[in-house]
Order: C-alpha cells, then structure tokens, then sequence
C-alpha cells in the first residue's frame, strides 16, 4: 500500500532523530530508510556547550554529497546554550536514501532533534 501524506494513510508519526553531532564537521544524522518517505515535522539544534560553535545544515538528495548546493543553513552562529528551530527543513519531503548532515564548529557540542511521519 502507498503512503499517502495528504490523507495520512499508512504513515507513522516519530522521533526521526535525537543524537548528539559526535565530530567536527559533517555527521549525517539521518537517511530516509529504503522503501520509506518522510515528511519532517519540526527539527532544532542545541549547543550544550559553554561556547558558541558554528553550524550548518544540509538535505542531500538520494545519491548524493553534502556540499553549498544543498545547504539549507549556513555558518550559523549558535550561541552557548543556546537552540535553534530549523525552519528551512520543517514540512521537507524526502525519498528513500535522502539524508540530513549537520556540520559543527566542534565535536560533541550540537543535539538535534527531529521529527516528522514516515511511510512503509
């Protein structure tokens, strides 16, 4: 049976993601699992840090890299203990293989936390 988002048939309702970003740099943190679609709900990041760290924010397609092409945020600057809604990926639809990278300024400073509904 084929998921439906505008009715929501077949789809489940989740935590995509809650993970803490654990290297400097890119951390993928997410892809859409194979034979699946997601709709991202609501997405943030939090520095758990005493110290601002910078931070972006990609969706890359099926197949492919992270890079400024998929760049949804941009060397953002989130303060020490600090939160931010990624508004620019809420209501994303992704296809199977789809993922969404965060790079950091640091290791082991940002969470996101994510959610949206899944299709099987």
């Amino acid at each position: 049976m084929t998921a439906d988002f505008k009715t929501g048939t077949n789809l489940a309702g989740k935590v995509l993601v809650a993970a803490q970003c654990t290297i400097a740099g890119n951390n993928t943190v997410y892809t859409v699992p194979a034979l699946s679609a997601v709709k991202v709900s609501s997405a943030a990041l939090c520095n758990t840090t005493g110290s601002p760290v910078t931070v972006s924010v990609s969706v890359v397609p099926s197949g492919g890299t992270v890079g400024v092409t998929n760049r949804v945020v941009d060397s953002y600057p989130l303060a020490a203990h600090d939160s931010m809604v990624i508004n620019e990926i809420s209501g994303a639809l992704l296809d199977a293989g789809a993922a969404i990278n965060v790079n950091t300024s640091a290791a082991n400073a940002v969470n996101i936390v994510m959610t949206g509904a899944v299709s099987s």
